[in-house]
């Protein structure tokens, strides 16, 4: 069975790095990739960096650290 989300392309990923001055672990970037962005138990949160329901950019921006 396929992942149902499957985002392969590394532009948004980029971008954010590059705007946060921070790079994700490629476990991380691959799996959201796969998935889409998901909350597991309430308390952990991927996201993906154009996902319309949560964005990850918008998330890193809303916590006032950049």
């Amino acid at each position: 069975m396929n992942p149902p989300f499957n985002w392969l392309d590394p532009a948004p990923w980029i971008e954010v790095e590059q705007e946060f001055g921070s790079e994700f672990p490629a476990g991380f970037c691959e799996s959201v990739n796969a998935y889409g962005s998901i909350e597991i138990s309430r308390k952990l949160y991927l996201e993906h960096p154009v996902c319309h329901l949560r964005n990850l950019r918008e998330t890193i921006r809303g916590l006032g650290l950049w």
